[in-house]
Order: structure tokens, then C-alpha cells, then sequence
């Protein structure tokens, strides 16, 4: 599919260039302008091969990104294979010393080797990978997806009730990553949009809080919706119940949270259609004022991220 669409770009490239040198050479006499039939021709030769030159670059710089991409993976091949050929030679020294066919050693590891293999090609199959909270304990693996991404933008859902602190320790080291690599502009934008249990609780000091913080950090933005208009739209949408809070990472990479409480339990997909899909359905309610409220914050003064996080624990839970 990308090959062909790499084409469809080329030709299309290359017929302007040719339109447009025939216009060249056209356009003057329309124009009455004092330009010599030679002048017209060797202007129009000049622009088709400026625009050759310009494809032709563009297709060199296509396949050096092919190249680059095809070594990082063969490294990452030659990585994984010694460490394939490490285990299979410990396996070897282990079956050695086993005192049978049902020896416990052998029989525990050749259990987690299927496990593992059942595992990993589920994951090749279905692009999705079933994580507990090690997204937040490997965040460069996962912000790395923006890398190369033309739309470096995060969109996300928030959840927000009275019963909890906005910021855990996780979200707090996640959060203040973001705002950061947005600052460096590693991404282009954070979109977030505030489901909240109750409309009221906009004016609640933390939340207010966390739309100042949003209206004074340029690229930042939020919009707001109640949970039950919020519960609706997801219906109408074919959008999971279980999968209300949700993460996407430019085109890439899309995260669903399964459940926060005894531990933060997810999935993360590649799947281009299930990430195309949530992507339209945040997209439908973003911006749109008869679905979503703007942010009512009129903060002028700039609000930091430890200001945030110190109202966000000495205020006390409204329930």
C-alpha cells in the first residue's frame, strides 16, 4: 500500500512538472509578454528538469529511510537470534543433565518456551500487545512511537471523578515527560479531553487548576465533556465500555486501558484500523461545541507543573 501510494506521488510529480513546463512555454505569447521562442523553450526544459531533480531527490531520500529502517531492524534481529542461540544453548546444558523425559527443569522451561512463542505470534498476528503498568516504567519505548511520525500529535481521554487525585506518581512522571518533549517540539501537540463524572466539577481547585495549566502552555490543549454524554457517543460510536480511557500516538500507536485498580492493566495496538478508528471517533468530539465544552480557563499567568501537582495533593477529595 505504501509503495503504491510512493508511486502515485512520483507520477503525479512528474506530469505537474511536465504541465507546467508546457505552460511555460505557453503563457508568454497568451500574455503578450517579450519573451523569444528560445527564451520560452529554455525556460520550460529548466523548470521539467528542476522538478526531475526534485523527484529524483525525494525518491533518494525514500530509499536511504528504507535502507536505514531495513538495518535497524536486522540489528535488532542479530540481537534477538544471539540471545535465541543463548537460551537454546542453556537448554542444552540443562537437558543434559536431566534424569529424564519429565525432568522438572526441562519441563518447566519447554513450558515457557511454547507460552512464549504462543505469545509473541498472537501479538504478530493481531498487533496488539496486553501490558500491566509497564507503559509507565518504559515511557521512552512508548513516546518513541511519535519518532518519524509526521502527526506527532497525542491525543487521550482523561477520566476525572471527586473520588481521586488527578496525578498518581506514574501519571505525574508521564504527564511532565509530555509537556516537555512538546516544549523541545518532539511532538506537535497534546489534546486532551476531560471526561468528567459531573459537569460541576470544573470548578473544583484542582481541575481548575489543570485547565489554567492547559490555556498557558502553547500546544497544550483540552476540551470537556460530561461522562454520561461522553457514555453516549461511545455507543453511537461502537466504541467498548471497558475501553472508555484511551491514548493515541500520532497515527501509530494506540493504548486502551483495561482497568486502573489493583494495577493499571492495557493493551497496546498497531492495528491501522482499530487506530484510525479511535482516532475519528476523539476527532468527532474534538472541537465540537454541541458535543464538548472549550476551555473556560482565562488564566493569564503561566501555571507549572509542580504548582499543578502541589494542589493536586494538599486538596482533599470531595468524597
Amino acid at each position: 500500500m505504501k509503495d503504491s501510494t510512493e508511486v502515485k506521488k512520483q507520477i503525479i510529480v512528474l506530469l505537474l512538472s511536465l504541465l507546467i513546463s508546457v505552460l511555460t512555454v505557453v503563457i508568454p505569447d497568451w500574455a503578450k509578454l517579450n519573451f523569444t521562442k528560445a527564451d520560452e523553450i529554455f525556460l520550460g526544459i529548466m523548470l521539467f528538469i528542476s522538478f526531475l531533480l526534485i523527484d529524483v531527490f525525494w525518491i533518494i531520500s525514500k530509499y536511504a529511510d528504507r535502507e536505514k529502517k531495513a538495518e535497524q531492524t536486522a540489528v535488532l534481529r542479530d540481537h534477538f537470534d544471539k540471545t535465541l542461540a543463548s537460551i537454546r544453548t542453556c537448554f542444552s546444558h540443562i537437558a543434559g543433565t536431566s534424569y529424564s523425559t519429565k525432568d522438572l527443569f526441562v519441563t518447566h522451561f519447554v513450558k515457557q518456551a511454547h507460552e512464549f512463542e504462543s505469545k509473541i505470534r498472537d501479538v504478530a498476528e493481531r498487533q496488539e500487545l496486553r501490558l500491566r503498568a509497564d507503559h509507565f516504567l518504559n515511557l521512552d519505548n512508548v513516546l518513541d512511537a511519535f519518532h518519524g511520525d509526521p502527526d506527532r500529535i497525542w491525543r487521550y481521554t482523561w477520566l476525572v471523578d471527586a473520588k481521586h487525585r488527578l496525578f498518581d506518581h506514574n501519571w505525574k512522571r508521564y504527564f511532565e515527560r509530555t509537556a516537555c518533549m512538546l516544549e523541545k517540539g518532539e511532538i506537535k501537540q497534546a489534546r486532551s479531553l476531560l471526561v468528567l463524572d459531573d459537569i460541576s466539577l470544573l470548578t473544583t481547585p484542582r481541575v481548575a487548576k489543570l485547565l489554567d495549566f492547559y490555556h498557558t502552555h502553547k500546544g497544550m490543549e483540552c476540551w470537556v465533556i460530561s461522562r454520561s454524554d461522553y457514555l453516549a457517543i461511545c455507543a453511537d460510536s461502537g466504541v467498548p465500555a471497558s475501553y472508555l480511557d484511551f491514548g493515541i500516538y500520532g497515527n501509530r500507536l494506540l493504548f486502551l486501558t483495561e482497568q486502573y485498580e489493583p494495577e493499571i492493566i492495557g493493551i497496546f495496538t498497531k492495528d491501522p484500523k482499530a487506530v484510525e478508528h479511535y482516532r475519528l471517533f476523539f476527532d468527532s468530539m474534538w472541537g465540537t461545541p454541541s458535543v464538548a465544552k472549550r476551555n473556560p480557563s482565562t488564566a493569564s499567568d503561566p501555571v507549572s507543573v509542580e504548582d499543578m501537582f502541589s494542589l493536586d495533593e494538599k486538596t482533599p477529595n470531595i468524597l
